[in-house]
């Protein structure tokens, strides 16, 4: 809190964050953000390096403290960012405004020590009251838990209580109205702008489409390489036979016939088709199963700290962001620009509707069971601040769009945008 108070806050005069800051390579690469709490994962929208916030509280007096072996905060990334911040206060000529201080804790230790205290002690007085005296009295006193309780028990807590819920109208949540008559493409343009923006900045202009690399066993799986080498799993079943391309050789796309990419979830199986796709793809139709990344093959160790998805937040990402990047890229490459086709159940079948947002060789969506809010998911950075699924399958207008058991009135929202926008909206 020391830290971000500083960085925004003008009337801080001085400042002293100890124990509380770290940078990427130590978050992430080391893995030490099983360690924390969800007070060290801000919404990391727009990718910055922690050390590019403490770059906003220079020229303030700023001393940076840690324990020589914190688990949480360990020394080689407390010293590149003390490097970092060396730099940028010497730029403001205010090389003694920075200080970094190392304190000597127990073993893994994340302490708040006595010297520690002298130290913070001592930079306050002497850049707040130009008092450089020996400071002596340091001595911690503990108060109790019962002292320091607001509410003396938990049955005291008030009834409405909102922080459970505060995240909910913490931020501004969207109020999207059905675009004007005549006005559907400047929306949606102004509504794919925000996406981009907020939630989907690492996007390009447009996905490249995977690169396939056929696996030794008998071309049962095809190995999709795309975005930072991650793999995706995706089973092939009639794009591998010429029988069922109609004479196209074997593994080649047809291009000129629709493809249909079935998006599985967690728990689901990419060996064969899942009963809930009975009904929607023809007998002879050319298809793709894709488990994206962490299903299926390519699914992650489960922890109990979540860190995969918290990491993912902690550099302005979702684990589902980049799902909707594996079911573009490899659409786009399954037919060679090729008219596609996607379907989920679920999250699934919205995934794949924001891939159609950004791949153009995505013509049709078909979605199964489909969620009526992103507060279940999928999970977007800041994308309610945007819009909610009624909205965004809206946007594919007038693509054709089939719902299937899409039950919740929210969805009258999405028939006003495509009764607006023109195109073709089937219900089942």
């Amino acid at each position: 809190m020391t830290f971000w108070i500083s960085a925004v806050d003008d009337r801080v005069k001085v400042a002293a964050a100890h124990s509380g800051l770290t940078d990427w390579e130590s978050i992430i690469t080391s893995r030490i953000l099983r360690l924390h709490c969800d007070c060290m994962l801000p919404y990391n929208t727009f990718g910055w390096e922690l050390t590019t916030v403490g770059a906003l509280i220079a020229p303030t007096p700023f001393l940076f403290v840690n324990c020589d072996d914190d688990l949480g905060f360990p020394m080689a990334g407390n010293r590149r960012i003390a490097e970092r911040l060396r730099k940028i206060y010497s730029m403001y000529g205010r090389g003694d405004a920075f200080q970094d201080y190392v304190t000597h804790g127990p073993p893994g230790a994340h302490s708040y020590t006595a010297d520690s205290r002298m130290a913070i002690f001592k930079w306050i007085n002497h850049h707040l009251k130009g008092d450089d005296r020996l400071v002596t009295d340091v001595e911690e006193e503990r108060f109790p838990e019962e002292k320091l309780r607001v509410f003396p028990t938990d049955a005291d807590i008030p009834k409405d209580v909102l922080n459970h819920v505060i995240d909910e109208s913490f931020v501004p949540v969207a109020k999207v109205s059905v675009p004007p008559a005549g006005e559907f493409e400047p929306w949606r343009a102004q509504k794919l702008q925000q996406l981009r923006e907020l939630s989907f900045r690492t996007f390009p202009g447009r996905i490249a489409p995977a690169d396939k690399a056929p696996r030794p066993d008998e071309y049962r799986f095809v190995d999709w390489e795309r975005e930072a080498g991650i793999q995706v799993w995706s089973t092939e079943s009639g794009l591998l036979t010429s029988t069922t391309l109609h004479g196209f050789k074997s593994n080649e796309p047809p291009r000129d016939r629709l493809v249909t990419l079935v998006v599985v979830n967690e728990g689901e199986s990419v060996s064969e088709l899942p009963e809930w796709s009975a009904g929607l793809i023809a007998k002879d139709d050319p298809y793709a199963i894709l488990a994206p990344r962490g299903v299926g093959l390519a699914a992650w160790t489960r922890e109990p700290a979540h860190y995969i998805e918290r990491a993912h937040s902690f550099i302005g990402r979702t684990i589902d962001q980049g799902r909707v990047w594996d079911i573009a890229s490899v659409g786009r490459h399954l037919n060679g620009d090729g008219p596609i086709r996607v379907i989920g159940r679920g999250q699934a079948g919205i995934l794949g509707a924001y891939a159609a947002l950004f791949e153009p060789a995505i013509q049709e969506v078909v979605a199964v069971d489909p969620p009526a809010s992103h507060a279940s998911g999928p999970i977007f950075l800041n994308v309610l601040r945007v819009l909610d699924i009624p909205e965004a399958l809206g946007m594919l207008a007038p693509r054709p769009l089939t719902l299937v058991n899409a039950s919740d009135p929210a969805f009258q929202r999405t028939r006003g945008i495509y009764d607006r926008a023109g195109g073709r909206l089937l219900w089942k």
